[in-house]
């Protein structure tokens, strides 16, 4: 089979098709439990390894957390996967051992503008996972009214690039980012609903993990 060439620095926004689409995605998010009552400004399912100092111990959380998500979000995990293959044209399987792609819930709480999230890039240690490595977040829920966006860096300037519902934003891992300013109502509700996670191509394939 021959090599496919897949590399994305600065973040792009790509539709999403099937299951995952506008409407798919929007129903998926429903299925969601455990956290949506909650009311935390960011609620997370999952363990990503960016955040793991030690190695040994990301893999021992991740065999504890991966069963009771999978058993609860396999639908949208398992859609998620069909239709991002579909996107781009190239197989993509779950990441053995590692942690599954997690779910961010992210509720403002007050009326008021909203000054951004912490500057960061999710960066990896190469003789675990050697680059080329791309970030995803795929919108499943939007808030009505919503002006929901990944800022991030490039070139000393910082750009913004709009979630869309039933799409996913990609881009390379090292790329400082954050959640970008915005004025939240105060609904006490849930404003934004993404599937987070990595995509390491190798070969002929992708691996989908956190």
């Amino acid at each position: 089979m021959q090599k496919k060439s897949f590399k994305i620095e600065y973040p792009v926004k790509i539709p999403l098709v099937g299951s995952f689409d506008r409407a798919g995605a929007a129903n998926l998010s429903n299925t969601i439990r455990g956290l949506e009552r909650s009311y935390r400004q960011l609620a997370t399912i999952g363990s990503p390894l960016y955040l793991s100092e030690d190695y040994g111990s990301y893999l021992r959380e991740a065999a504890r957390d991966n069963p009771g998500h999978w058993d609860r979000h396999c639908d949208i995990l398992s859609l998620f996967a069909n239709s991002l293959q579909s996107a781009l044209d190239l197989p993509v399987a779950f990441a053995p051992h590692l942690a599954l792609p997690g779910i961010q819930i992210f509720s403002c709480t007050e009326d008021g503008p909203y000054a951004g999230g912490v500057w960061h890039s999710d960066t990896f240690r190469h003789d675990i996972l050697p680059p080329p490595l791309q970030r995803f977040s795929a919108t499943m829920l939007l808030a009505e009214g919503g002006n929901f966006g990944l800022e991030y860096e490039r070139d000393g300037d910082t750009s913004v690039l709009q979630h869309e519902l039933g799409s996913i934003t990609l881009f390379a891992s090292d790329v400082r980012h954050r959640v970008a300013p915005f004025h939240s109502h105060g609904r006490r509700s849930i404003d934004r609903i993404t599937l987070q996670g990595h995509l390491w191509t190798y070969s002929h394939y992708s691996l989908l993990f956190w």
